[in-house]
């Protein structure tokens, strides 16, 4: 399994993020291998104090194909532009149940 972190940086411009979640949302809701989409909610924590972020995305997929399939799909290159107006910090790794 596959799981995508989209870190949202802090101060959060709200009309630029709603545009990239309902992009993203819209782009991964069509996508075959999508297990699960999530976004916080309410203040981001961390032991040091406030962290520099506002908002996290995660999402998984069942498998490393699906997901660089989603990534080259014109739904996914289309949100670039939207994306680089919020500079988010995106990390995907892949995951096995301990």
């Amino acid at each position: 399994m596959i799981q995508a972190i989209t870190l949202i940086p802090a101060p959060l411009d709200p009309e630029a993020y709603e545009t990239v979640l309902d992009i993203l949302k819209s782009s991964l809701e069509q996508t075959p291998g999508v297990l699960s989409i999530q976004v916080s909610s309410g203040h981001i924590m961390s032991p040091q104090g406030p962290p520099p972020y506002s908002k996290v995305i995660k999402f998984s997929f069942d498998s490393l194909e699906n997901m660089m399939a989603w990534t080259q799909s014109p739904e996914a290159q289309s949100q670039k532009e939207a994306m680089s107006k919020i500079n988010p910090v995106m990390i995907y790794f892949e995951v096995e149940d301990l």
